[in-house]
């Protein structure tokens, strides 16, 4: 804390939760189930999970549909590309297929817990690799690297 006041006149504060996400899910996998239905279970639920006195200083809550595993591919291609820059500032080229990002996807999926799963198995099972065959000296700057579907676990 240096003290200052900082003005938040303009500002958008954005907070994420997974309350409600499991009724969501379980509202829609109902094979008659809308999804006004689903997403006002998820509201009650996150009225229920969060004290009124809070709750009504948000100004809007927004529920999102779950992600498809076409859009989680999409974020790990995302994700991927991300590592990639990372890598590329050490010189190090990274380099996967195009059915990578949906073997990543299949397996980091968690049913209502959105992306967050994606980043945690990138770091775990790609990022983890590499970074250890880095420290045996298996890699050197310049080098490729290419994610195949063995490192998917």
């Amino acid at each position: 804390n240096t003290g200052e006041t900082v003005d938040f006149t303009n500002a958008i504060i954005i907070c994420t939760s997974n309350i409600g996400s499991r009724t969501l899910l379980e509202t829609l996998q109902k094979s008659n189930s809308l999804w006004e239905e689903a997403k006002n279970k998820a509201l009650i639920e996150l009225q229920h999970s969060i004290r009124p006195e809070l709750l009504n200083r948000f100004d809007k809550v927004i529920v999102f549909q779950p992600h498809g595993l076409e859009n989680l591919s999409k974020i790990t291609i995302l994700l991927l590309t991300e590592l990639a820059k990372r890598l590329g500032k050490k010189k190090y080229i990274l380099q996967w297929s195009d059915q990578i990002p949906m073997l990543i996807s299949n397996k980091a999926n968690i049913p209502g817990m959105g992306a967050r799963p994606l980043k945690r198995y990138i770091q775990d099972n790609i990022e983890g690799k590499i970074a250890q065959e880095i420290l045996e000296g298996n890699l050197k700057s310049g080098d490729e690297i290419h994610i195949k579907e063995g490192w998917i676990i």
